[in-house]
């Protein structure tokens, strides 16, 4: 649903200034998912065939919820909808309240785990009292692999959120070299 609103937006700027149009839906069909900005995977985990959602290449507190609220809307039965969390960069002095936001609004909507990974993250879990999801954290990615490891079966579907250059950027692609199926 998010590429068909960033679609639109470019129809409506091409066409608030007069814009040949035609130039973006001739072009639309031969644009492809780019690696890190919501491609699906198919990928087989411990013998678990799962799905991860790769949102790994960049996030602000905008794109975080929308990837949530994509994840939310994803209708499934009898799975399970993960997500992982790592730190959203370049927020300035407000970090860490910008973080603890996040937590807020993303305890709105349930979800099987909440996985977190990043020193903001830390800070903001300990201060959640009564979360409704489960928040886990981890500072280690190599834990997030065993937990995932433990915890997936089939079909279920694994969103990846963070900044460039942080350890769940680095962590996505290595999950992603597992078997494609």
């Amino acid at each position: 649903m998010h590429r068909l609103y960033n679609l639109l937006f470019c129809l409506a700027f091409y066409n608030e200034n007069s814009l040949n149009i035609k130039s973006v839906v001739n072009r639309f069909k031969f644009l492809k998912p780019v690696e890190g900005r919501g491609l699906v995977h198919k990928i087989s985990l411990n013998k678990k065939k799962i799905n991860i959602i790769d949102e790994s290449y960049n996030a602000n507190p905008d794109t975080m919820m929308q990837s949530i609220q994509n994840l939310k809307n994803i209708k499934i039965k009898n799975n399970k909808k993960i997500i992982i969390l790592g730190t959203m960069n370049e927020l300035g002095n407000d970090s860490y309240k910008i973080h603890y936001k996040l937590l807020k609004q993303l305890d709105d909507t349930i979800f099987k785990f909440v996985i977190l990974c990043g020193e903001f993250f830390e800070l903001s879990i300990k201060k959640f009292f009564n979360p409704k999801n489960e928040f886990i954290y981890f500072k280690n990615t190599n834990k997030i692999m065993q937990f995932l490891e433990e915890k997936v079966h089939n079909n279920d579907i694994i969103l990846i959120k963070c900044s460039n250059s942080t350890k769940i950027n680095k962590f996505a692609k290595t999950l992603l070299k597992q078997v494609s199926i």
